[in-house]
């Protein structure tokens, strides 16, 4: 159904805007600084650079530095004290793929800039490198340059980073121009709508004009008796309601693009609206039913439009980004990323393909075996995923680096699942080990021993998490009583 569609589109390109502002920029700037180069996002790329690309946008490349720079700033948020300074690979991919999403965003909204002709003044620019010198306490652009250069950062590619923040958030303020806010916007917030519709979808191989003047026909079809079911049974291209009449169900205000739901509340009951366009193509709605929803006794309008007008803001921005996307289709190259995407998809064949590619790529890393084998593990195919977690674990003994108590985890659910109690419980020890100093395994592990009656080891974790708990207060006490002693008067 549409509201499915709409949902899945926007997963694709992220779980909401997020733009990195210039504290966030400069702390990512440095972050991997090791792992990729500078440079402007306008550079010309040649054939070489798009085949290795992260991922394409249209005939663009997306941004490596802009891609690295989103994976600093997503993995600075992970709270390393009580992971015990790893990040596992589950997290890991969510991490890389937030980021990647982080990234797309921040391309297109950059390329939307230069297509606009948005410019960044000279005392634009300065302003926002002061900014950056008074987060962090530096008296002059000669410390900024000083720290800069320790870091492996050219002061001139920093500054381009800045440049196109600041571009990234006019642009984002240019789109986000002339949203206002109705008493009726408010009401629509406790009111539900029944809607079916017929979709005409944007193709590239079709011109757009022909698309409208074919919605056109279809509703001039309507108007002259067609039932809006065999309108739909013949023309709509939304394969998700096409066998229900075109039926979407119950929506409320802000599940669906903002096109379609100005459109959809603005008809009467039983009306059939004429054709319009939003970021999928042509629609044609109908509204079949409407009913309240409760509403607080003493609603604050002023408060509401406010929420309103912050979500609003946010959908034109998301609104852009579907509509670039759908004009300039994004193509991901880089087999880590596209492995994830089909998991999160349900495609698994295809994710087991590309994480197969990976292990030619990497044969002596064991985290492609490890996704495959939580792959088969979720389809309850055991025998496969051990034999793949197997692998891994072979791979892993070769390297002490590459182990990691998931592994172990995975391997003694998969053995407990087989009935294999020793082998359970071995790899369990083998994940305590490992997760001597990860807080947030540690607790995760507590249930898991109980659930499976390994109870002289799950002692020991728990005052392992003891042990933790009382560490982590005698350097809190420690470090109070050191700023208490330089409070105290000479």
């Amino acid at each position: 159904m549409l509201i499915r569609f709409f949902r899945e589109k926007a997963a694709l390109i992220g779980w909401g805007i997020v733009v990195f502002f210039l504290m966030t920029m400069f702390a990512g700037t440095f972050f991997m600084q090791d792992m990729f180069g500078g440079g402007s996002s306008e550079e010309v790329l040649d054939r070489k650079d798009l085949l290795n690309a992260v991922a394409v946008i249209g005939d663009t490349a997306l941004d490596i530095g802009m891609y690295r720079q989103a994976l600093s700033q997503v993995s600075s948020q992970v709270d390393l004290e009580l992971t015990g300074g790893n990040i596992s690979p589950d997290v890991a991919e969510i991490l890389q793929f937030n980021a990647f999403n982080q990234a797309v965003n921040n391309s297109v909204l950059l390329q939307g800039s230069y297509a606009q002709n948005v410019k960044v003044a000279s005392r634009e620019l300065e302003q926002a490198l002061q900014s950056v010198l008074i987060q962090y306490d530096m008296k002059n652009k000669k410390q900024l340059r000083v720290f800069l250069k320790e870091k492996n950062v050219r002061y001139k590619d920093f500054k381009q980073t800045v440049k196109e923040t600041v571009l990234i958030q006019k642009f984002m303020t240019l789109l986000q121009s002339g949203i206002t806010v109705s008493d009726e916007d408010v009401d629509n917030q406790f009111v539900e709508i029944k809607v079916r519709h017929i979709l005409l979808r944007s193709m590239e191989s079709i011109d757009d004009g022909e698309r409208e003047a074919m919605a056109q026909f279809v509703y001039g079809k309507l108007q002259s008796g067609l039932s809006f079911t065999d309108a739909v049974k013949k023309f709509s291209d939304d394969s998700g309601t096409k066998s229900k009449g075109g039926e979407i169900g119950w929506l409320r205000a802000g599940q669906t693009v903002p096109e379609f739901e100005e459109v959809a509340y603005a008809i009467e009951k039983n009306t059939v609206s004429r054709p319009f366009k939003t970021v999928y193509g042509y629609h044609i709605v109908e509204v079949l039913d409407k009913r309240n929803l409760e509403r607080p006794e003493n609603l604050d309008y002023d408060k509401m439009k406010a929420t309103i007008v912050q979500q609003k803001k946010s959908g034109s921005v998301q609104s852009y980004i579907q509509s670039y996307l759908m004009e300039h289709p994004l193509e991901i190259r880089l087999a880590s990323l596209r492995a994830y995407k089909s998991k999160i998809e349900g495609d698994y064949e295809k994710a087991i393909g590309d994480y197969q590619f990976l292990v030619s790529e990497s044969p002596y890393s064991p985290m492609p075996h490890y996704h495959i084998g939580r792959i088969y593990m979720m389809l309850e195919e055991y025998d496969n995923a051990l034999t793949e977690l197997k692998k891994a674990d072979i791979k892993a003994e070769l390297n002490e680096s590459l182990s990691f108590a998931q592994l172990h985890l995975a391997l003694a659910d998969v053995y407990g699942k087989k009935r294999q109690t020793k082998n359970m419980v071995e790899q369990y020890k083998k994940a305590f080990a490992l997760a001597k100093d990860n807080d947030a395994l540690l607790r995760q592990l507590l249930p898991v021993l109980k659930d499976n009656k390994v109870f002289k080891l799950r002692a020991e974790v728990q005052a392992r998490i003891d042990e933790i708990i009382a560490q982590r207060e005698s350097d809190s006490d420690a470090l109070r009583a050191g700023l208490e002693s330089e409070d105290e008067p000479i």
